[in-house]
């Protein structure tokens, strides 16, 4: 009887291994499609595959990359029915866990519509922000190594977070912060003056920053109805920064009562931040309490 018993227990085993055996390769064998279009301006492909459409099985990665035009930028890539990116590199690793449409999009490069100021400093600086034509103007927000202005300023839709592992995938020198890879200052790809205006221009740099606060003269003024500082150089010549406020989530806040402006510089005592200028009526200097998702104006600068 015990043989028996036996016996049948070891049938039993066996047939529950061939169930989960059969279940791994039903999963296995589930396949969806991703398809890849891209609008004016540039071109997008699948690496390693030909054609425009792919069946990849779920739980795999497929890796689209982008090319602009000469003049033209990449803008970001999309999901169909979505206006927000899920990246604005060129290289997007996809998880393949349903059927999608990944739209690659482009923009035409904008004529920087600023002219360039000799303060008397170790750069030139804009006379105004990205996305302004003109210095009182606001300009355009972005989150700190963005080159696309968003509806919505968090976490979740920031280019370099990881959603699903709450940790940082590019630009970290500390391991309690996401991803190590030393970054501390932005590449061109993710630098918004360099892609947007070209031609030399690009975010300043902490140093370049510090050197504006610490050896220009700063004034509480208003220009053209609009609250900033006119801030004075050695030389005697001076740049208007707008009191432009900033954006989390889908909302504005202060504006006309202080201004924030990105440097290019990681902070490295805290990877989830990065370094920029933040003033008001009566004081300015140095932030580090954003977070790197929230939304702030650039002023560029040029050698």
């Amino acid at each position: 009887m015990k043989k028996y018993s036996l016996l049948f227990g070891m049938v039993i085993i066996f047939s529950l291994l061939l169930t989960s055996c059969s279940k791994e390769k039903e999963n296995d064998s589930i396949v969806y499609n991703i398809s890849l279009t891209a609008t004016e301006g540039g071109v997008a492909f699948f690496e390693n595959f030909s054609g425009m459409s792919i069946d990849a099985p779920t739980g795999s990665y497929v890796t689209a990359v982008a090319f602009p035009d000469e003049t033209y930028m990449f803008y970001g890539w999309y999901l169909a029915g979505s206006n927000i990116p899920v990246s604005t590199s060129l290289s997007y690793d996809l998880l393949v866990e349903e059927n999608m449409v990944l739209i690659a999009k482009f923009k035409k490069l904008d004529n920087a519509p600023a002219e360039m100021v000799d303060l008397g400093l170790s750069v030139k600086w804009a006379s105004c922000n990205v996305g302004a034509t003109s210095p009182e103007e606001t300009g355009t927000y972005y989150a700190w190594g963005e080159t696309v202005e968003k509806d919505d300023y968090a976490w979740s839709s920031y280019s370099w977070w990881d959603n699903r592992m709450d940790y940082l995938t590019m630009y970290c020198t500390d391991n309690l912060y996401g991803i190590v890879d030393n970054r501390m200052s932005l590449e061109s790809a993710d630098d918004v003056a360099s892609t947007l205006w070209g031609c030399g221009w690009r975010m300043p740099t902490h140093a370049e920053q510090d050197e504006l606060l610490n050896d220009c003269f700063w004034e509480w003024t208003m220009l053209n109805g609009v609250y900033g500082y006119k801030v004075t150089g050695p030389n005697g010549k001076s740049i208007f920064l707008p009191a432009v406020g900033y954006r989390i989530g889908d909302k504005y806040y202060n504006i006309g009562l202080s201004g924030y402006y990105w440097s290019n510089s990681l902070d490295t005592d805290c990877n989830n931040n990065a370094l920029y200028i933040v003033f008001s009526g009566d004081t300015y200097g140095w932030g580090h309490f954003y977070e790197r998702y929230v939304g702030l104006c650039v002023r560029p600068v040029c050698e």
